[in-house]
């Protein structure tokens, strides 16, 4: 049942995104759909949180639309840099708490400030010559990684890391689907490499 549900919303999902991976060449498309995904995750996890405000979700729309549409020069320097950084501070968390229960608004503030930085990455990469390959490379790479934690948790997942969020997430689950996502993009790389270097104008 499990298995056929995420079927479902997987087909349901890349429906959508190859609709606005199709118009993403007009910048109000991609940046309108862009925010609604974040704003939608945001709400998630401040429902997750089991003492969600409205007021909350209103200050990090406001928070999520100035970022995302501010303009900004090295974005990329300062996304990387932060994921470095949220990177070894939520393992240093993971390794003191061993496991992550949400109980306040604050335990998520951390992923709701990351949410618009992720999804600025998509537009941004859009915005690169031959942007659509990039942009298909990373919504594909995100794909791959969930598909690959769920069977790989289903098939090795002992340690529950976040059981309050996502009762089935386990840590072997998240090394599988990260370690399957490089693998996948690199070869997704090679192969798209030749589309890259060809003019074709809906890039």
């Amino acid at each position: 049942m499990e298995l056929k549900k995420r079927v479902i919303t997987g087909a349901c999902l890349t429906a959508v995104g190859a609709l606005i991976t199709a118009f993403s060449y007009i910048p109000a498309v991609i940046k309108s759909a862009c925010l609604v995904l974040c704003l939608a995750g945001q709400y998630e996890l401040l429902k997750a949180s089991g003492k969600y405000e409205p007021w909350q979700f209103a200050l990090a729309a406001v928070f999520s639309a100035a970022f995302m549409l501010m303009p900004m020069k090295n974005y990329f320097l300062l996304c990387a840099a932060t994921y470095v950084i949220f990177l070894f501070v939520f393992s240093w968390i993971m390794k003191k708490i061993t496991v992550y229960y949400v109980t306040s608004v604050v335990q998520v503030l951390p992923f709701l400030i990351m949410l618009p930085i992720f999804f600025r990455s998509l537009y941004e990469l859009r915005a690169f010559d031959f942007g659509v390959v990039y942009l298909i490379l990373a919504v594909t790479e995100c794909a791959v990684c969930d598909i690959a934690a769920y069977f790989t948790g289903k098939a090795m997942g002992k340690h529950h890391f976040a059981p309050h969020v996502s009762p089935h997430k386990t840590v072997e689950g998240s090394i599988g689907g990260a370690a399957f996502a490089v693998a996948a993009l690199l070869c997704a790389s090679f192969f798209a490499r030749p589309a890259v270097h060809t003019n074709y104008a809906v890039f």
